[in-house]
């Protein structure tokens, strides 16, 4: 069996890991980066 550089043999057979996304509206994504950025705020305030 053939083998390159990278370690790619040939015929092996390559699984693909399928991801699934969620879909989020803009207002969605507006509030999980509000929330990241009062988290970090806090932690800044907390560590000086």
């Amino acid at each position: 069996m053939y083998e390159d550089g990278t370690g790619y043999k040939k015929g092996k057979i390559q699984k693909r890991k399928i991801v699934e996304t969620e879909i989020f509206s803009v207002d969605e994504r507006i509030k999980i980066i509000s929330e990241i950025f009062a988290i970090m705020e806090k932690e800044g305030e907390e560590s000086t």
